[in-house]
């Protein structure tokens, strides 16, 4: 063996690994394989810690012991699993609807970089000023209440759920609309931009099994719509008259005047902050087609 040559084969050899380390076809497999993975990582940050992840982990022999069949050469054994997973989509897809729902939920939350155009907000000083009234006259007499505000993601669907009011906001309006034993007292208001859209409205609970038990409907239904969109939600607890928000799937207890007020100015636009073209667009939506 000539070692002479040895440094040069190397060289050449590493040199070569690198060419079709970078080739085109390469690329392509290192994206795909990073775009399957990062589906898979949703999927599994979704459904852990569920019933559903149980269940995905008691489907997992069915996969070993067809690829111990395969490789044994047991054909009955290997047949029946066939049929089993031959079937396993669709009852995957009924087991696993929540899952899948949340998952298109979270997906179609991202903002994926949009591009931004100005518009000026309606009222923002107002709005928080009006809500501040309400929240603070409602939680000093202990008088339950459910405030949404919608962000980027349209609640049109839990609008129809109560009654359309599409009001002009004001702290009068909403103080009654939450006194007890009057006929829009039960479910939320949702509010979009400077107007009260609906009244009545019911939320989607939340399944999240760590939520003190302490918490009633109220709470959950905040935190439960809070999980599935991007809204705001305040909540005025008819127990111990404390003021709560609850955001991305997050229950902030014991709010002040002063922190619901900067809440509200972070998540409302002002009047020169831009917003997205789908917010434009559900403007738009809204007022031009009631």
């Amino acid at each position: 063996m000539n070692f002479t040559t040895l440094p040069s084969n190397v060289i050449n050899f590493l040199e070569s690994i690198f060419r079709n380390f970078w080739s085109w076809p390469t690329l392509v497999n290192i994206i795909d394989l990073l775009i399957v993975w990062f589906f898979i990582t949703q999927i599994i940050k979704i459904v852990k810690d569920t019933q559903a992840w149980q269940i995905a982990k008691g489907i997992i022999p069915f996969f070993i012991l067809k690829l111990v069949a395969q490789t044994l050469g047991f054909q009955t054994v290997n047949y029946i699993i066939d049929l089993i997973l031959n079937s396993a989509v669709v009852i995957l897809v009924i087991i696993f609807q929540p899952e899948i729902r949340r998952f298109l939920e979270s997906f179609g939350k991202e903002k994926w970089g949009v591009t931004t155009i100005a518009r000026k907000a309606k009222k923002t000083p107002y709005v928080i000023g009006e809500i501040d009234k309400t929240a603070t006259y409602l939680a000093k007499r202990k008088i339950g209440a459910l405030m949404v505000f919608e962000g980027e993601t349209l609640l049109g669907e839990y609008v129809e759920t109560g009654i359309k009011l599409d009001a002009d906001l004001s702290s009068e309006l909403l103080i009654n609309i939450f006194i007890p034993n009057t006929p829009l007292h039960d479910g939320a208001a949702i509010i979009g931009g400077d107007r009260i859209l609906s009244a009545s409205s019911f939320l989607p609970l939340t399944q999240n099994p760590d939520i003190d038990s302490k918490f009633g409907t109220r709470h959950r239904a905040a935190i439960g719509l809070s999980e599935k969109t991007d809204a705001l939600i305040v909540v005025v607890s008819e127990e111990s008259g404390k003021i709560n928000i609850a955001q991305n799937g997050v229950l902030t207890e014991d709010v002040s005047s002063a922190g619901l007020m900067m809440r509200l100015a972070s998540f409302l636009p002002s009047d020169d902050e831009p917003t997205s073209v789908i917010g434009t667009i559900k403007k738009g939506v809204r007022f031009n087609g009631k």
